[in-house]
């Protein structure tokens, strides 16, 4: 009924003069507002259909305005939403992703011996860079530390040394015996430099190895002569 009302009101007062009309601004303050009606001019607007008309639109207009205006912020909110989750999702992935062996294998020569940040269940022994003696018992200053949580050993050897399996042992000096015995495969990364070096590796477990100091002992499966370090587990 207000519709019918409303439409006839657009033809039924014409104004061509807009004799008494408040203006445009005036006009877009009652467009504003929910209530039209209570806006002391629009006494005038009801009975003048040119005024009408043109309130109408003008409130048309800002309804149209409001929704392109929501529809932004949705759309903002979405894809902030999306990047939020693309950031997460990445860095779930980040975290879940483990590392290379090109990229533990350079972590390890740039850290040296000891345990690596970039996956501390491996334990690095920097055997070119200690200089010990092929086939000598070193002493134990400069003893690498082999936490009993250690999983793997990464020993560096020289940039010539063989690939392949090796046998590496951790011999208890006190008691002359061997502690523990573990397979291990030396070999370098892909497209490694020439100065780059084998890195001999093998899967451990020091859980039920007594704290105390060792000598960790290695050599290719075959060959006759081994190579040492001192170690301390903890």
């Amino acid at each position: 009924m207000h519709a019918l009302f409303q439409a006839a009101a657009l033809h039924a007062f014409p104004n061509p003069e807009r004799i008494g009309c408040p203006g445009r601004t005036i006009l877009e303050e009652i467009a504003g507002l929910p209530w039209p009606s209570q806006h002391p001019a629009y006494e005038h607007v009801k009975t003048c259909s040119p005024c009408l008309r043109e309130m109408l639109e003008l409130r048309a207009a800002r309804v149209r305005a409001s929704k392109k205006a929501i529809q932004r912020r949705v759309l903002w909110l979405a894809g902030l939403a999306a990047a939020l989750l693309l950031c997460a999702l990445g860095l779930f992935l980040l975290r879940g992703r483990k590392p290379s062996f090109e990229e533990l294998a350079r972590a390890a020569v740039a850290h040296g011996s000891g345990n690596l940040s970039a996956d501390p269940f491996i334990a690095v022994v920097d055997y070119q860079a200690l200089n010990v003696e092929r086939g000598h018992q070193p002493a134990a200053s400069g003893e690498v530390m082999l936490a009993r949580s250690t999983r793997g050993i990464w020993i560096l050897l020289g940039p010539a040394s063989s690939s392949g399996q090796y046998v590496i042992e951790l011999r208890n000096p006190k008691l002359g015996n061997v502690s523990a015995q573990y397979a291990g495969t030396a070999s370098k990364p892909a497209k490694s430099a020439a100065d780059f070096p084998v890195i001999l590796r093998a899967n451990v477990d020091l859980s039920r190895v007594p704290s105390g100091r060792y000598i960790l002992a290695w050599d290719r499966t075959g060959s006759p002569d081994w190579d040492y370090e001192a170690v301390r587990v903890k």
